[in-house]
């Protein structure tokens, strides 16, 4: 654990969780290669203009995205 904090990136970051809902589940699953793109989208354009705003960080956001399935 003492050793952790020298492998955490050299900059400010605060890391965010976006789910989705357990009723879509089964949509998304019959159509992963339709749903993914959108939901990327839904998560990144609102974040995008939120934090690039000059009130905010006044910046631009770096994503990555990972799928949990929970199984």
């Amino acid at each position: 654990m003492a050793r952790q904090p020298a492998r955490l990136l050299a900059w400010d970051h605060s890391p965010g969780l976006c789910t989705l809902p357990q009723d879509l589940q089964a949509l998304w699953l019959a159509q992963v290669p339709v749903m993914t793109p959108r939901l990327v989208q839904a998560v990144r354009d609102p974040l995008s203009t939120w934090l690039a705003a000059p009130t905010s960080l006044g910046g631009q956001p770096g994503m990555i995205a990972a799928l949990h399935t929970g199984s």
